[in-house]
């Protein structure tokens, strides 16, 4: 990991495909106004990109950086994995 400060543009990044993610899973109103709608394929593509920067810039990010892309690809990945097992009947969305 670098030593350096991190880079407030990388974490702002991170954010967004967090939204994006977040959005796709339901979790998060569409910001064009339409109502909370579970779209996988926008929350799998948000995951992918977010997974692709990791790998990309393993080693190169601060603690912080690190940190927030863990936290994030975390979240998404759980809420992922319930909401596709909700969409095939599999479980309780609620629960």
């Amino acid at each position: 990991m670098a030593d350096e400060a991190h880079d407030p543009g990388l974490l702002f990044l991170i954010a967004q495909y967090e939204m994006l993610g977040m959005i796709g899973l339901g979790k998060l109103p569409d910001p064009t106004g339409a109502a909370p709608s579970r779209d996988l394929g926008r929350a799998r593509q948000a995951i992918d990109l977010l997974e692709m920067l990791e790998r990309k810039t393993r080693g190169n990010l601060t603690a912080v950086e690190e940190g927030e892309l863990r936290r994030v690809l975390t979240l998404l990945r759980l809420n992922f994995v319930a909401e596709a097992s909700a969409a095939s009947g599999g479980g309780d969305r609620d629960g």
